[in-house]
């Protein structure tokens, strides 16, 4: 459960790291709310609604267009993730995506930054090499 608990947190930052990274740059429109409890609150509920999205019609569509995904070295699956996280967007919850662009670059950067911050969670299993 604990384990569940930090990836949640770090898909909730990789969404506001990106956020933060998107203000920066002025094509690239990807708002995340969380400067109160509350709307923290609400981004942990929209980080939930993506990973849930992500792990179910995000898992079809990825099999039912892996011929296509092999064929264009995986540049489906980052349209896949790019729609996934407009359809996530779309329901309101601590994260605004400007449009597909800004979606498929905003889950480029959410992949890369969970990713990287994935990597230095504990993984719950020893260090120690039988």
């Amino acid at each position: 459960m604990a384990r569940l608990l930090i990836r949640w947190a770090i898909l909730t930052a990789a969404i506001i790291l990106t956020s933060l990274v998107a203000s920066w740059l002025p094509f690239f429109e990807f708002t995340a709310r969380f400067g109160t409890p509350q709307e923290a609150g609400t981004l942990f509920l929209g980080a939930a609604a993506l990973a849930l999205l992500n792990g179910t019609i995000g898992a079809v569509l990825k099999l039912l267009t892996l011929p296509l995904n092999c064929l264009t070295l995986g540049l489906v699956s980052l349209i896949i993730n790019g729609l996934i996280l407009l359809a996530a967007a779309g329901l309101g919850l601590g994260f605004e995506v400007g449009g597909f662009w800004s979606a498929v670059a905003g889950a480029a950067l959410i992949s890369l930054f969970n990713g990287l911050l994935g990597g230095l969670a504990p993984d719950g299993r020893d260090s120690e090499e039988d």
